[in-house]
């Protein structure tokens, strides 16, 4: 059975809770269930880590809760990003889409404020007349059907300038080049490269460029916070 369908089973009572900040912000998180393998460090001492490649990534937060007991659900968003600077090859990372917020519940008639409070990492949740809010079971159903795989960013912006991706139709400016500065309409976003027509002299010539040779125009408002 799948984790939508074991919580539909159980009934869970449901709220959304603002998390506290990280007291370590730099580690949002962390990787669960990885095989490890024993090395030698420099000092010949024997040393265990992780194999790269295995193990889930969860948010730490995420994570926290699991371990004591509630039912989490933390809907994300999957973007194309560097994860390697020596190999400059990008990858889907996750993103929460809701920053600073997740869903947290536990069985039906269960009270677990007092556990909830004692952890020390909840700021507070939505209420309603000073009471937290219980959200429907359905509308949660429809939010785990709808984001319990993530949201993936389009294939195409693995190849585009990190915060500067565009989709076609949008406006770029060319940033490197013979025709730095000259802005255009993009028409296609390939692996190959980005075509659109440029203007010269009052007429429009078909032209190609790499993927790093151009960027959107005024896409800062497109993302949310990551750093968050």
């Amino acid at each position: 059975m799948s984790r939508m369908g074991e919580i539909e089973a159980m009934r869970i009572e449901w709220y959304a809770a603002r998390m506290l900040p990280l007291k370590n912000a730099g580690r949002r998180t962390a990787i669960v269930n990885a095989r490890h393998e024993t090395y030698t460090d420099k000092a010949g001492q024997p040393r265990k880590r992780a194999v790269a490649g295995t193990g889930e990534r969860m948010f730490v937060h995420e994570l926290l809760l699991r371990r004591a007991g509630f039912e989490v659900f933390l809907p994300c968003r999957k973007e194309w990003r560097v994860t390697d600077r020596h190999r400059k090859r990008k990858t889907l990372v996750s993103y929460p889409l809701l920053t600073g917020w997740l869903f947290l519940g536990w069985p039906e008639g269960e009270a677990r404020w007092g556990k909830l409070s004692d952890m020390g990492i909840v700021q507070g949740v939505v209420c309603d007349a000073g009471s937290p809010a219980k959200i429907k079971e359905s509308e949660m159903q429809e939010m785990m059907r709808r984001w319990g795989a993530g949201r993936l960013a389009p294939e195409h912006h693995r190849y585009l300038r990190t915060h500067r991706e565009f989709e076609v139709g949008d406006t770029v400016k060319v940033v490197e080049g013979p025709f730095e500065g000259f802005s255009f309409d993009v028409i296609d976003i390939s692996s190959a490269g980005v075509s659109g027509l440029l203007q010269i002299f009052g007429r429009e010539f078909p032209a190609d460029f790499a993927a790093d040779q151009v960027e959107a125009v005024d896409t800062w408002h497109r993302y949310i916070d990551e750093t968050s």
